[in-house]
């Protein structure tokens, strides 16, 4: 078991050696973050994003076993994957910044600029910024979601609260202009240049339809997801296209 996880994470070793960073269906556990993990993490390697690799893990008798007597009762063989990356350090809330700073945007640049130094390490904070408004993230509050790997570069984690929150609502999911912004705590101050925007947008506008339907498919069947939510939600994201990339094209050009 990883410590400190709300979501019960546990690392697993699959038969071809690698790392897996696990999260699995406990039971009584509602499994819309797991479906959120899934595929918006899908999406995210789709997009090139800096983010791990993400799967669905069918998990043997020991590992269930074992995870058993860590204590965490599972309700299904399948759980959502996330390539282990090893020595990764956290982006900590700086202890000096609170939110309600009015200098808080000039100070966290500052953070940010210390922590990743390279310009061109600094373009992957734009495309997250593109990816939390494409797949409607909340929850957007926290810093540990930016790690740093072993060569400087920024990876991110946690997309449990994709599509509207970790739980589903009633609303069918949708953008809307005025809700188009730096979405992060650590994107204030930083996201200066659009022209680094444009780049990540036209990679959104080069993905095909089906590349973005396929990210649906093969949900595990005993997660117990609501097929017309999850419908609902790969009806918004096969409408990239014709509406979110104009919006968020609009949005950088009132950011200009």
């Amino acid at each position: 078991m990883i410590p400190g996880g709300a979501t019960s994470p546990f690392l697993v070793t699959a038969s071809d050696g690698r790392h897996w960073v696990a999260k699995g269906h406990r039971v009584g556990a509602e499994t819309k973050h797991l479906f959120n993990e899934l595929v918006a993490g899908r999406l995210a390697n789709l997009l090139k994003l800096a983010w791990p690799e993400v799967t669905v893990l069918e998990l043997s008798q020991p590992c269930q076993d074992a995870v058993l007597d860590a204590g965490l009762a599972l309700a299904s063989v399948k759980a959502v994957g996330n390539l282990f990356v090893p020595n990764l350090r956290p982006a900590d809330w700086p202890s000096e910044l609170s939110v309600g700073d009015p200098q808080f945007a000039t100070k966290n640049r500052e953070y940010i600029l210390r922590l990743i130094p390279s310009e061109s390490d600094r373009a992957a904070l734009y495309g997250k910024n593109l990816f939390d408004n494409w797949v409607l993230m909340k929850d957007t509050s926290k810093y540990d979601t930016l790690q740093i790997q072993q060569n400087g570069q920024p990876l991110f984690l946690d997309a449990s609260h994709a599509f509207g929150g970790d739980s589903w609502k009633a609303d069918t999911p949708f953008w809307e202009d005025v809700a188009i912004d730096a979405k992060c705590p650590y994107m204030e101050g930083v996201l200066t240049d659009t022209a680094v925007h444009e780049a990540w947008l036209s990679r959104l506008g080069e993905l095909e339809v089906d590349a973005l339907g396929q990210c649906f498919d093969s949900l595990p069947g005993d997660w117990g997801l609501d097929i017309k939510r999850v419908g609902k939600v790969r009806r918004l994201i096969a409408s990239t296209h014709s509406s979110f990339v104009p919006l968020f094209r609009d949005w950088i050009e009132w950011e200009k």
